[in-house]
Order: structure tokens, then C-alpha cells, then sequence
């Protein structure tokens, strides 16, 4: 068993090995009828294996605790027997190695009630990748978790005709007795890393409290400001040094955690304002794409900030704390693209809206992502 590291990416390419989306609860004498259970088989029948898939009434999928779509698989493990199980025997996508995928990404979400038993996938029945951390049942959102492939070519899986795939809890080479849980599982997909490869990815906020980190970011404060992550220096100015905030909404719903706790700038008249990011130590004249989360649930009315990157137009944030709470991952985030200077710097500068609300606080920042663009083909 082999553990994988947790890093994440942001892509638009990926093919689906199990959205959970097409179970059903019918009888299983009707034709139609595609119970969960019958799929990913669980240690129901076998005392050896402590998994049970699904609830036992109906609807046995999850409805209400999902990353996307409509329905999550519960999976329940009781490791008193040693080891907890479930199985999937793959139709498509078989082939892994075509189209440069090289990810398998699941989402999965657990609660701090659980047993932290080591969480594990396997191909073909036996080589197995675990979570980098060992209490991963016990993370209370949804976290993207991404395994390099390479990972299973390494133990001699044959990537161009992956048959099974296992989701399990403790050590499936050596079962030990262990405690019980149940963890959401949803979106399996495999996926290309970005050619560039990732630069930045902040999870902005008060405080480095782990259970306030939204997984697969780095954690970044108001203090932090002018420090380096990854040899690029981030520095905030005009945000008061006491303007970071923590709320108890949203939740249930992904990526919480980034729009759950923010800075903010304020206006220093209806209408007057500038909050800058400054982003230094890139590469000169490379161009990135930019994503910004912006939120507050208790901002109420519109708030508006227009956001310029070394003086060109970006994009502007926009929300009401009133109305439309996030309850999907992008929901209030901003994307586009900006280059760097000749000194490897981007400069981004913010100033109220247009029609933003006259009380102070008017740009938001929850998150910051940093992706290096493919170079033109000539």
C-alpha cells in the first residue's frame, strides 16, 4: 500500500468513472432497476468484510449530502472485522492510459464522529494507494483527493485494462481491528493535469485553524501578508489589518470553507475605495488565469468591486448576502486571464462597483487560484 499525496487542479477535461447519478431504487425484478448495492459490492455477505453500501430503506443513495448532481454513495465501515471494502467491477472507462489522463480524482466527505481508519483506494483488486492523512474519515466536507496514476503502474497495474476499483477503510494488506463510520463518496473521475501545472491556490482567510482549510488550498491570512508561498510573494494593501471575518454559513455545500471566512476592503467614502493584491516572483510575461471566490453572507445588499490587473480590465464580483448563497463550488467565483509584467509581477487593483451598496465593505476576497495558460501554438 502506497500513500498519495492530496494536490488538486483546475481542469475541464476528465472522464467519468462513477457520478453516482444513475441508481435508482426499483425492484429488482424490473429491468430498469440499478440499486446501488448491486453495483458496488459491499461486505454484507461476508463477515470478513465490515463495508455496507447504501441505506438499508429507500432512497439507498444519498440525497441531500452530495458534490454534485443529485446523489452521493454512503458508505459504511465497521472495522472490528479488520478491513472495510467496496467494489465496483469497471465496463468503461477501462483504458487509463489514453488521452494523457494521468489523475483519478474522488470526492469524499466524513464526519469527526468517525473512526479514523485509514482510508484507501484499489485498482484490480490489490494495489492500493491510502490517503495522505490518516484521519481523512474524519474531514466534515467535501475534499477533492487526487491520485497520480503512476501510483497503481508502479505496483504493476496494467493502466489500459483497469477491471475493479475498491474504496476501503484500514490496511487492506494487513487487517487490524479498528473502529466504525460512514464517509460520502461522489464525483470519481479521471482527469489531465493542467500542462503548466498549478502555481497558487489560497484558501484566504483569519486563521490557520486546519479544520477551517478547505482541502487542496493553502492556508493564507491578512498576517501572512508579503510572505512567500511557493516563490511567489502575495502582499494585501488597503484592508484594515483587523477586516478578516469567519462565519457559520454556508454549509453543506461544497468548498464551505472558502466562502465561509474572507478579507475584505472597505470604502472610505460612498463610492471611494482601492484594495490591491500584488503577486510577485512570476514568470515575466507569462499569462495566468485568475480566479477569485468573493462572498459574505452577512454583506446584504450588492456589493460590487471592479477589479483591474496591471491596469487592464479583469472582471467584477458581484453579490448579495441576502440572496442566492453559494451551493455549488463556483458559484461566486471570477475567472480570467492576466499577464505578468517584465518584472514578473501582476498588480491587482479593486475600486467600488457601480451601483455597490454605500456601506463600506465592498470587495471580497475568500480564495485566490493561480493557473500558468498553454503557451499560443504557432
Amino acid at each position: 500500500m502506497q500513500k498519495g499525496l492530496i494536490w488538486s487542479f483546475t481542469t475541464a477535461n476528465f472522464l467519468i468513472v462513477d457520478d453516482f447519478e444513475s441508481y435508482n431504487d426499483l425492484d429488482p425484478d424490473d429491468p430498469n432497476s440499478n440499486r446501488i448495492f448491486n453495483v458496488w459490492l459491499d461486505g454484507f455477505d461476508d463477515p470478513s468484510n465490515g463495508s455496507v453500501v447504501g441505506y438499508a430503506d429507500i432512497p439507498f443513495t444519498e440525497q441531500k449530502i452530495v458534490h454534485g448532481g443529485s446523489q452521493s454513495m454512503p458508505l459504511a465501515y465497521d472495522n472490528a472485522v479488520g478491513n472495510s471494502e467496496a467494489t465496483m467491477t469497471l465496463t468503461y472507462p477501462r483504458d487509463w492510459a489514453v488521452n494523457n489522463i494521468g489523475i483519478l480524482t474522488i470526492w469524499f466527505r466524513g464526519d469527526p464522529a468517525n473512526a479514523a481508519e485509514l482510508m484507501y483506494v484499489a485498482l484490480n483488486g490489490s494495489a492500493g494507494v491510502s490517503n495522505d492523512n490518516a484521519a481523512a474519515a474524519q474531514i466534515s466536507t467535501w475534499t477533492q483527493w487526487d491520485i497520480d496514476l503512476q501510483a497503481f503502474a508502479d505496483q504493476g497495474v496494467n493502466l489500459a485494462n483497469v477491471n475493479t476499483i475498491s474504496l476501503g477503510f484500514g490496511d487492506k494488506s494487513n487487517p487490524q481491528a479498528g473502529g466504525s463510520g460512514m464517509v460520502f463518496f461522489d464525483d470519481i473521475r479521471l482527469c489531465c493535469p493542467p500542462a503548466a501545472g498549478l502555481v497558487l491556490k489560497l484558501d484566504v482567510g483569519n486563521s490557520h485553524n486546519a479544520e477551517e482549510l478547505e482541502g487542496g488550498f493553502t492556508s493564507f491570512t491578512l498576517a501572512d501578508s508579503g510572505s512567500d508561498v511557493d516563490g511567489i510573494t502575495i502582499e494585501f494593501g488597503g484592508i484594515n489589518s483587523d477586516d478578516s471575518r469567519r462565519r457559520g454559513e454556508p454549509s453543506g455545500v461544497p468548498y464551505e470553507n472558502i466562502y465561509r471566512d474572507f478579507i475584505f476592503g472597505r470604502q472610505s467614502e460612498p463610492g471611494v475605495g482601492l484594495v490591491t493584491v500584488t503577486l510577485s516572483g512570476l514568470q515575466e510575461d507569462q499569462t495566468y488565469q485568475i480566479t477569485l471566490y468573493s462572498w459574505d453572507v452577512s454583506s446584504t445588499n450588492t456589493r460590487i468591486a471592479d477589479w483591474t490587473a496591471n491596469g487592464e480590465s479583469l472582471f467584477s464580483t458581484i453579490h448579495d448576502g441576502n440572496v442566492d448563497p453559494p451551493a455549488a463550488v463556483d458559484d461566486y467565483a471570477y475567472t480570467a486571464a492576466a499577464t505578468a509584467d517584465a518584472n514578473g509581477v501582476i498588480l491587482m487593483e479593486a475600486v467600488p462597483g457601480e451601483g455597490t451598496f454605500a456601506a463600506e465593505p465592498f470587495a471580497f476576497i475568500n480564495a485566490l487560484v493561480l493557473v500558468p495558460t498553454e503557451p499560443e501554438t504557432p
